[in-house]
């Protein structure tokens, strides 16, 4: 059976003394084949693009269950599945045309909740019932428009008024109403809108439970929000807002009393707050963002935070903006695998965290972000950049520990800089305006001075630069070498073995490469020319036989690799080639057989396949796999122990299928097939280092469509820190509302009791006892009043709540709120906080009780419920050490922030 302690909350009397304190645990990280994810957006596959969507609450007020339509006029239910931990389409209905917005209509008393559905193509406003069992949807009544229907709101009228929805038709200027009539839906007249009506929402604007209605026109002639009323059952236009600026979209924040709204501008990266104020609308707050924004949404967080989500299908890109109650700051910007033009925020995953389902026109997917746990979302965290990416590196330029980038901007004379600080890499870059047009670029070592230096070829002039980091002002030119060609890249290594680095400068009009040997001091003063029988398309060094200096390795493109032997630190013996597979351009070096030498992987861009020679240590290449195949052309390649077990394996990048392959390394010159990541639109570069500190290769990769850089870390997703349950509660106001999921269980009862006392019946299949049971969303809901509980809670002791005839974990839905009918406890104060926090793997707290008396202390997650119960006993006065150890009845405990409630 499930059980559930709860201390209702529901009249204003004394309250009890509760010791109550945050903890942020992070969970232990294995390093031994451990399973990659780079966790980011999780596609979650339909049946055609997405281009509508809408949340739907849940029972006792979670929510795991979103709606999303397809343009070619499907609707989906969707629900978070707790024995799989991730998303899944539990329902369907064809309704026809393509969707474009959709709209929840609460049970209006008939127990049967609807969906209102805007179709184009044809043109109509559909009506759906969303059951309670399978198949959950289906069609009730549908009729015709005159023009594509836009947004479409449900507004609800306190006091049992007929249900009224209300849909926009942008290219007529028109807004049309209509009213349940018995069974069905009777349209109603229409009403003239503002010029063209982008978006509409239902809000509580006067906090009386009766939802008014707001209109957004963003056409020239009227910039401005409509708000209208219902009075003796008519919709009519009530009051105007004129806006600075056309609007582009809408979100409703709700809570106690009158809502709060939202507005996107249009063309512009900045929203207004918006509260009602005397009957009217008023502009309160300008809050800035950094993109332009298509979809706003609401969510309130965990802290007392709200948190808006904003949406650019342009870019990419949703930016997370926190308010605290007097002003916004900015949040992350993620990329969320598609352009997106609708999104969802809720708590789906019941962690007590918002997640954010993001629809995008150009993906047949919807895709969720899930929290991560540590206050960001499980997407990819995302660059800035001034323009497409033409060139990249990764270095510590400010001498932290943790990697920095440097980006060339394509076209421009312009290079971003961005700063890791040990979590990833800054957002926002330190751009740079300089002399050139940047190409391939190296960060090293080439004087005394501890920092590591750029250099950098010029495009036009193929000039080397030479630049130092001077923090946030940006790179200083040291000096610029002339090799009077047309240079294609340049690399950096100790080629002599004399300590200091050398340039290796590859050119693009004859079969040589220059090679710029280094004095430690910041110049070159011996450039010499090492020729090849063929013009060298790539070219790397690379120590094949131990002595300290470096071999050159070259491909020409043209399916054949050759390496040449360091005599004794700057000659070169004749070359040695070797047959590689047609196209073969890219160049990269690692240990892939764990002998302690790199070898050389080819990256062949025309056969599509990758040749790999074995460095074996005595001045040879051999190679071992000719041809091994990929799915489609390789962009670049990397070598790293993704999966930490000790063995390299090959990151592909497949810009033409945009996506990203990892091909892990068994030993033996063997690999698997290749696992498969999506880490941009585009992507025009592909690098890889430490970004977060955790001693495990993360992606950074460069999206040229999308003027972006995402930052992937490879990082663990872990599951929400315990399982939601089948029974939930939750006080509002004086009413205390439990939530009950018996999934396929057709009998049960809750049962109630305080301390050892008898149990007592509440509610059951059959239906209440005590309170008012209804079916909710895919349970049932019954509601206490305050009456109800003076009978249940008389001393305010704690309910015991059990949910008999449903099987589950003993005690994983518990929620703690203060006792709202009075009652004693013992007083408790601090002997000493808990201590370390954040903590790994122990935590400790002492309390101090000053009556004996019963105690009970726990630890719960952000939703209430119960991950571990430390102490649940009658205890004389005194001081008392607790601890916990991060783990659950079921292991360790995911990482996050947890609470002790004492």
């Amino acid at each position: 059976m499930f059980q559930t302690h709860i201390r209702p909350k529901c009249n204003a009397v004394p309250a009890a003394v509760l010791l109550f304190l945050a903890l942020v645990w992070s969970a232990p990280v294995s390093h031994a084949a451990v399973t990659v994810e780079f966790p980011g957006p999780v596609l979650l596959p339909t049946p055609a693009q997405t281009t509508a969507g809408c949340e739907l609450p849940g029972p006792g007020g979670g929510g795991s269950r979103f709606l999303v339509g397809t343009d070619n006029g499907f609707v989906l239910l969707m629900s978070y599945q707790v024995h799989l931990g991730e998303i899944r389409t539990v329902g369907s209905v064809f309704v026809g045309g393509s969707i474009t917005s959709i709209a929840y209509l609460p049970d209006p008393g008939d127990l049967v909740s609807e969906l209102v559905v805007g179709t184009s193509d044809p043109d109509q406003l559909v009506f759906v019932d969303l059951g309670t069992v399978a198949p959950f949807l289906s069609e009730r009544d549908r009729f015709d428009l005159e023009e594509d229907p836009g947004a479409v709101a449900a507004l609800h009228v306190a006091g049992g008024s007929t249900p009224r929805v209300v849909v926009a038709l942008p290219g007529v200027d028109r807004l049309v109403t209509a009213i349940r009539n018995g069974d069905g839906w009777r349209r109603e007249a229409g009403l003239d809108a503002g010029d063209r009506p982008v978006d509409l929402v239902a809000a509580d604007l006067d906090g009386d439970g009766s939802a008014e209605l707001v209109v957004a026109n963003g056409g020239a002639l009227s910039r401005s929000l409509h708000g209208f009323t219902v009075v003796d059952g008519v919709l009519a236009f009530d009051h105007e807002l004129l806006l600075p600026a056309a609007p582009r979209a809408l979100a409703v924040l709700t809570g106690a009393g009158a809502d709060q709204l939202a507005v996107a501008v249009a063309d512009t990266a900045l929203a207004w707050s918006v509260v009602p104020a005397a009957g009217v609308l008023v502009l309160q707050d300008t809050i800035v963002l950094r993109v332009q924004a298509d979809d706003l949404d609401f969510a309130r967080l965990y802290d007392g935070r709200v948190g808006l989500y904003a949406a650019s299908s342009t870019r990419g890109l949703v930016e997370v903006v926190l308010g605290d109650g007097s002003s916004w700051s900015p949040g992350e910007i993620y990329y969320p695998s598609c352009r997106p033009t609708r999104l969802l925020a809720a708590d789906y995953d019941g962690d007590a965290q918002i997640d954010v389902v993001s629809l995008g026109s150009e993906l047949e997917a919807a895709t969720i972000m899930f929290a991560s746990g540590t206050g960001t979302l499980f997407g990819y965290p995302v660059l800035s950049l001034s323009g497409q990416p033409a060139s990249a590196t990764l270095g510590d330029l400010d001498l932290d520990g943790f990697p920095d980038a440097v980006v060339g901007i394509g076209g421009a004379a312009v290079l971003n800089s961005f700063l890791g600080d040990g979590t990833g890499l800054q957002p926002s870059p330190i751009s740079q305006v300089i002399p050139f047009v940047p190409g391939s670029m190296t960060l090293c070592q080439v004087d005394s001075d501890p920092t590591p230096e750029l250099v950098v070829v010029s495009v036009f002039d193929g000039i080397i630069w030479i630049m130092d980091w001077q923090g946030s002002e940006g790179f200083l030119e040291l000096g610029t070498l002339d090799l009077d060609m047309p240079t294609v890249k340049v690399s950096a290594d100790d080629v002599d073995g004399d300590g200091f680095q050398d340039l290796v400068v590859l050119g693009t009009e004859r079969p040589e490469i220059r090679i710029c040997y280094g004095a430690g001091d910041g110049n070159f003063n011996d450039v010499r020319i090492e020729s090849f029988l063929w013009q060298a398309r790539n070219v790397v060094v690379v120590d094949l036989d131990a002595d300290g200096r470096k071999e050159l390795v070259s491909a020409d493109g043209q399916g054949r690799v050759s390496y040449s032997a360091n005599l004794g630190g700057r000659e070169f013996g004749g070359e040695v080639r070797l047959n590689a597979d047609s196209g073969s351009r890219l160049l990269t070096l690692g240990d892939l057989d764990g002998d302690l030498d790199e070898d050389v992987i080819v990256g062949n861009v025309v056969a599509g396949s990758l040749t790999l020679l074995e460095n074996d240590g005595n001045g040879n290449l051999v190679r071992r796999i000719g041809s091994y195949a990929l799915a489609a052309s390789p962009t670049s390649v990397l070598a790293e122990d993704i999966n930490q077990d000790g063995i390299l394996d090959l990151v592909v990048n497949l810009r033409s299928e945009g996506v990203l392959n990892v091909h892990y390394g068994l030993g033996g010159w063997a690999y698997t097939q290749p696992q498969e990541f999506v880490g941009g639109d585009d992507v025009f570069i592909l690098l890889s280092d430490d970004l977060n500190g955790d001693l495990v290769p993360d992606l950074l990769t460069l999206d040229e469509t999308l003027e972006l850089g995402l930052t992937m870390l490879n990082v663990e997703r872990v599951p929400v820190a315990n399982e939601p349950s089948a029974l939930t509660a939750i006080c509002r106001g004086d009413v205390l509302e439990i939530g009950i999921r018996p999934g396929v269980n057709f009998s049960w009862d809750l049962e109630a009791r305080r301390g050892t006392a008898r149990w007592h019946t509440l509610a059951g299949s059959a239906g209440a006892v005590v309170g008012d049971l209804q079916s909710a969303d895919g349970g049932w809901r019954l509601r206490l009043d305050a009456q109800d509980l003076a009978g249940l809670t008389p001393t305010g002791a704690v309910l015991e709540l059990r949910l008999v005839g449903v099987t589950g974990p003993d005690g994983a839905a518990r929620v703690l709120v203060q006792p709202c009918l009075g009652g004693t406890t013992p007083p408790l104060t601090w002997a000493r906080e808990p201590w370390p926090n954040p903590f790994n793997p122990l935590v400790h707290a002492r309390v101090r009780l000053a009556n004996s008396g019963f105690v009970e202390a726990g630890i719960y997650d952000l939703r209430g419920r119960l991950v571990k119960r430390l102490l649940a006993a009658e205890i004389p006065a005194g001081e008392y050490q607790l601890g916990w150890d991060g783990r659950t009845g079921n292991g360790p405990a995911a990482t996050g922030i947890y609470l002790l409630h004492i």
